[in-house]
């Protein structure tokens, strides 16, 4: 099974608290930096302007390049909004899990034409609205004291993320 990983701007979460680390299964994870996708030496805010400047746009067109189909595709903050442009223009995935990716605000929550799960802290102050992706097919967590970066340390809100990750994933038979 084939599992695309798009880290935030600052190359997080790390490969020991990535939710998908440590499955077992025949599970093939492929982890890529959005500065790595893009081919730029950036990081942090640097790169968020660049993706800001029309890079959301051109890394979504490097993941079609590069990966064209998967099974499973997790992208945390930034690395969640190019997956979902991803997948708007074509990417050929059975799941989608939006981690912290604020940007999505942005998007519309009725155009993602297959299951998608979007998580976000409720002390993030960039997260979409509360009646964002109302009504849209969505699945959506919001965890309580969670801040925008709840998923670089395992603590009580990464393993509550984690148990409905594993639960949105389970019909593409991920064994945890």
């Amino acid at each position: 099974m084939k599992c695309i990983v798009l880290t935030d701007i600052n190359g997080l979460p790390s490969q020991e608290t990535c939710f998908l680390s440590g499955l077992g299964g025949s599970i093939s994870v492929e982890r890529v930096g959005l500065g790595e996708l893009l081919g730029v030496p950036l990081r942090g805010e640097e790169l968020y302007h660049h993706l800001i400047l029309g890079g959301f746009d051109a890394a979504a067109a490097k993941v079609l390049e590069r990966f064209g189909d998967a099974e499973i595709g997790l992208g945390y903050s930034s690395g969640g909004a190019v997956l979902w442009k991803s997948v708007l223009r074509g990417l050929r995935l059975n799941r989608l899990v939006c981690i912290s990716s604020t940007r999505l605000r942005d998007e519309d929550p009725h155009a993602m034409p297959i299951p998608a799960l979007t998580v976000f802290g409720d002390q993030d102050a960039s997260r979409p609205t509360p009646s964002w992706g109302e009504g849209s097919r969505l699945e959506r967590l919001l965890l309580p004291g969670a801040e925008h970066a709840f998923y670089v340390e395992r603590d009580a809100n990464w393993l509550t993320c984690h148990e409905v990750l594993l639960s949105f994933l389970r019909p593409c038979d991920i064994e945890a």
